[in-house]
């Protein structure tokens, strides 16, 4: 039995990954946060389980909580509330996709990486990897912060564009940002 669950696991690690790293947002935390749910996947694996993605999705779901907690207390940062954590969790249930197509869009989303300018790529490494504050950005780039929201927004909608052309979703973009 431990196997069969180990197996699903890693046949569904790249989605559980995504659905953490929506929660957590944080590279590190990310695969932190996922080291533990693997850890209490494995622990419980005796267990007859019907529907393994929403029941890994929900222990996700609950580690995500825990990490969020602990942040709380040992940072001031604002840290996203047990509401955010309910409406992707809800978003994910809601639309499941599938491996094909999670490859898919990654690969899309590579190499429209790709084809953002340098400037960029690094606002939005040190945004979204990096996970730094605006002004923090604004501060090590020279710029001003609103120059900074813009620009980032600019790239995302330009990642965005380009994602979608490429899955021949061409139009999806501008109705979601």
């Amino acid at each position: 039995m431990a196997t069969d669950q180990l197996e699903r696991l890693l046949r569904y690690r790249r989605e559980l990954f995504s659905f953490i790293r929506a929660l957590v947002r944080n590279s590190q935390d990310t695969e932190d946060v996922f080291q533990e749910v693997a850890r209490i996947i494995v622990e419980k694996s005796s267990l007859e389980v019907d529907n393994f993605e929403a029941w890994a999705r929900e222990i996700a779901r609950r580690q995500a909580l825990a990490y969020f907690r602990k942040k709380r207390t040992s940072s001031r940062r604002f840290k996203p509330v047990e509401e955010m954590i309910e409406t992707v969790s809800a978003a994910f249930a809601g639309n499941p996709v599938a491996p094909e197509e999670s490859t898919d869009r990654y690969e899309a989303l590579r190499a429209c990486l790709q084809k953002l300018g340098e400037s960029a790529r690094k606002l939005l490494r040190m945004r979204f990897e990096e996970d730094r504050e605006y002004a923090e950005i604004a501060g090590s780039t020279g710029r001003n912060e609103g120059a900074v929201r813009r620009a980032v927004a600019r790239a995302r909608k330009a990642l965005a564009d380009c994602v979608f052309a490429r899955l021949g979703m061409a139009g999806a973009a501008g109705s979601g940002q």
